[in-house]
């Protein structure tokens, strides 16, 4: 009798660390495609039934706050200015963008800068960009970083300036 009830606590055991490991990991699959914003020194991941502040990571670019909304806009210019290039090259124009946000001679928010006139020639294609988990991940890969093309602020199919900082793919990255 005793035996029998150690093998249930056992295997109730058993079960209670199978739903925790299954609660890990689609937690962690279900933060693909979610909304995501930053402030100062953390990075938020937030969907509509909880709120998830990941370790504090500050970066070169730890200082733009970007909301819900500039965050899908800058999806889907990166969708729309670098689909085909590989995941670096996708990375550089979101840094490119947040260069420009840093910069004092444009506009202080993503949406400025996006939609500063003459800047992106894709932004009347925006309601047909329908960006994937490699643009997002592009963005998330910039929020980390230190940066991959330097202070860049231009980003272009043949160099706009003769102090290019990197050729990554069909782009070049200038200053």
């Amino acid at each position: 009798m005793k035996e029998k009830g150690y093998q249930i606590i056992a295997a109730m055991l058993l079960l209670l660390v199978f739903a925790v490991v299954v609660i890990i990991l689609s937690s962690k699959a279900g933060a693909a495609y979610i909304s995501r914003s930053w402030d100062r020194n953390e990075t938020r991941i937030e969907d509509m039934s909880r709120e998830r502040v990941w370790e504090e990571t500050p970066s070169k670019y730890s200082g733009i706050s970007i909301s819900e909304e500039e965050y899908k806009l800058l999806a889907k210019i990166v969708y729309l200015e670098a689909r085909g290039e590989c995941a670096e090259g996708q990375q550089a124009v979101v840094e490119v963008i947040f260069n420009r946000v840093l910069d004092p001679r444009f506009p202080n928010t993503v949406e400025g800068v996006i939609y500063a006139p003459g800047q992106f020639c894709t932004v009347p294609m925006l309601d047909s960009a329908y960006p994937n988990e490699m643009q997002y991940a592009a963005i998330e890969a910039s929020i980390d970083s230190d940066g991959i093309v330097g202070d860049a602020i231009y980003f272009a199919t043949r160099p706009l300036t003769k102090n290019c900082v990197r050729e990554i793919g069909c782009h070049y990255f200038c200053k």
